[in-house]
């Protein structure tokens, strides 16, 4: 009976300290791929929002809003200012009330009055931040714009934008103990991912995940209605992901975290325990040897 009540007690301590271990491994991997997920997204964040203000404050500068001064005049300021203060920008441009763009060398470049996103500036007079997309001289440069109206008598007069490089971003949501995806507008891959992943759908890539511990469906909805979420997928790696959006913009940060490089030392405490618990198990469960010999008749 002794040994049937302690075996009990063992497996019920086996049993517990199981349950324990995995909800401390559980909470240990959402809670560092959710810090990791709000750290990305803080960081993104941060810098569209730092252009946004330097684009704000240009648009009030007495040099950039007087008349004396030509446009090509105006966009060598913006070159030495990006240059000379090292702002880090692909580039710094000024437009004029019919969407032309500006540069310091040649005056006149382009005009861009087709993008969507200037469309929306000049109508509505509110900042615009877009989403990823190839420019450079070679076209393979990825890159963010922001665009803010210079604003008169309550109407877009003229615009100033800055180009981000797509690499700058990269480097926020890199990490070596996460994967950080940077999602658009459309709901597909931007930044933090090889350039073969560029474009892609979440959609498909949801698609492709095995057992996710919420439906497709409600993560892509999440997503596209700027909601923070979490989810497991239990795929060839189990895994931890966390979404939030990023304030200021269309965009979400998606993290994804793999269990075990997280819990690889809680699994060690626990194999040693239960280890301890099964070794103990036998040494009292085990039959004892009558120590006492029996009498033999003479």
């Amino acid at each position: 009976m002794k040994r049937f009540i302690t075996g009990l007690i063992l497996a019920a301590l086996l049993a517990t300290g199981t349950a324990a271990a995995g909800k401390y491994a559980a909470d240990t991997v959402s809670t560092f791929a959710q810090q990791k997920n709000q750290e990305k997204a803080l960081l993104v964040q941060e810098r569209i929002q730092e252009t946004v203000t330097l684009l704000e404050s240009l648009s009030t500068d007495p040099y950039i809003r007087s008349q004396k001064n030509s446009y090509q005049e105006k966009a060598a300021l913006l070159t030495d200012k990006n240059q000379n203060e090292n702002l880090g920008y692909m580039m710094l441009r000024i437009l004029d009330a019919e969407i032309n763009i500006y540069r310091e060398d040649i005056g006149l470049a382009s005009n861009l009055a087709s993008r969507d996103y200037m469309q929306k500036l000049y109508t509505t007079g509110k900042t615009q931040v877009t989403d990823a997309f190839l420019a450079g001289a070679d076209g393979k440069t990825i890159n963010y714009t922001v665009a803010v109206a210079i604003m008169e008598n309550s109407q877009a007069a003229g615009a100033l934008m800055a180009a981000i490089y797509g690499d700058e971003i990269d480097g926020y949501l890199t990490d070596e103990r996460s994967a950080n995806v940077l999602v658009g507008s459309q709901l597909q891959y931007m930044g933090g991912v090889s350039k073969e992943q560029f474009g892609l759908a979440v959609a498909q890539v949801l698609e492709n995940e095995r057992n996710t511990t919420r439906p497709a469906e409600n993560i892509l909805v999440d997503l596209n209605e700027h909601k923070s979420g979490s989810f497991w997928s239990l795929g060839s790696h189990i895994q931890y992901v966390a979404y939030t959006p990023v304030e200021g913009t269309n965009w979400s940060v998606m993290t994804e975290v793999r269990v075990l490089p997280i819990v690889r030392n809680i699994l060690i405490i626990y194999g040693c325990g239960a280890a301890v618990l099964l070794v103990s198990g036998i040494l009292l469960l085990r039959p004892k040897k009558n120590r006492q010999e029996k009498t033999r008749p003479r």
